[in-house]
């Protein structure tokens, strides 16, 4: 009986080299998972921002609204973190036209020009009422 020939390689397991590519290819990919988690963090955080701003604009329009045409000419509300403010002028006799100034956080210009968070944001809305 003839046993089987086994043949001796000298390219058992990984070089130094390979496992070195490896682990920079590893690495610049956790990086780049880190810095979108850090983006997707920042994007969930401005929109949670606009979201409670909506609200906080919405809460006065219905307070504007409930009041009727012309019976609510200014005034201010606080919504959470928001203080709104408004002030209403006639267009015609069956229109009057409302600006909302709504102050809170939100996403402003940073000291090197790009999006940071501040605390003190305005943004004004114009909301228009007609009379029925």
């Amino acid at each position: 009986m003839n046993a089987p020939i086994r043949v001796v390689s000298d390219q058992a397991g990984f070089s130094l080299l390979e496992v070195l590519v490896a682990v920079i290819v590893l690495t610049i990919g956790l990086i780049g998972l880190a810095g979108s988690t850090t983006y997707v963090i920042r994007q969930v955080t401005v929109a949670e921002l606009k979201t409670e701003r909506t609200m906080a604009v919405q809460t006065a329009v219905e307070r504007i609204r409930s009041a009727g045409h012309g019976e609510l000419p200014s005034g201010a509300d606080t919504v959470g973190d928001f203080v709104v403010r408004w002030a209403s002028e006639p267009v015609t006799t069956n229109l009057s036209r409302v600006r909302l100034i709504s102050v809170g956080p939100g996403l402003t210009t940073g000291p090197n020009g790009g999006p940071a968070l501040g605390d003190a944001v305005a943004d004004t809305t114009i909301y228009s009422i007609v009379k029925r």
